[in-house]
């Protein structure tokens, strides 16, 4: 389970949900096994309690300037302008929409058109090596999952998958194109994967701990 470790001159270990982060607030000599056992007996409580914050985060988003949101896994100030194309610049994501309703429209459209991007360019890299041509792909809002291989071997991938660092959406394509020859989760399949992509489990890690980051 992923936190911020904070240190100070404090006696004892507290927990504290902040915008949907775990922080963990330690005296300088605690030892980290120490850490780790409390975050690991409070795993419960924890896991309620983002929860919530996800649901209370949601309910509070105002689709206005000023607000952030990830991309690229890193977090971009939102800015709303009248006319213009929505684009990344810099430390923001600039949207043309008039009011609310069409921010959230336009952020949607946003995600799923650099997704579209990013995921045909890693298509392009990787699909080669293992054995198919010009792949077709299609792009949706899944709640629970980032991607999928048919049996004809057509991808879909989820479209939020730009609010992911680069190397994640790579994993992604990665672990999908692997499932052309493996349909199925075993060794041999997660063997091919880190061919491939020898530090997986990190970027997999990473989507595990922050899919519900990855939402409007």
């Amino acid at each position: 389970m992923g936190y911020k470790l904070i240190r100070s001159k404090r006696r004892t270990v507290a927990l504290e949900i902040k915008d949907g982060e775990l922080y963990v607030k330690a005296p300088y000599l605690a030892p980290r096994f120490f850490i780790e056992r409390f975050v690991l007996e409070k795993r419960s409580w924890i896991e309620k309690t983002l929860k919530k914050s996800k649901t209370t985060r949601k309910e509070m988003r105002q689709y206005t300037s000023g607000e952030r949101y990830l991309y690229l896994g890193e977090s971009k100030i939102l800015k709303t302008i009248d006319t213009g194309e929505s684009v990344a610049a810099g430390n923001q994501i600039v949207i043309s929409a008039k009011n609310e309703i069409e921010v959230k429209t336009k952020l949607r459209k946003f995600y799923k058109a650099q997704t579209a991007r990013l995921i045909k360019n890693y298509l392009a890299k990787h699909s080669n090596k293992f054995g198919i041509t010009s792949p077709k792909a299609t792009y949706k809002f899944y709640k629970s999952k980032w991607g999928s291989c048919s049996a004809k071997n057509n991808f879909s991938f989820n479209a939020f998958l730009s609010m992911a660092p680069l190397a994640a959406i790579e994993y992604v394509v990665i672990h999908e194109l692997a499932h052309i020859t493996h349909k199925n989760h075993s060794k041999s399949f997660w063997a091919e994967v880190e061919k491939y992509d020898p530090n997986y489990k990190t970027h997999r890690k990473w989507l595990r701990e922050n899919h519900h980051k990855l939402s409007l």
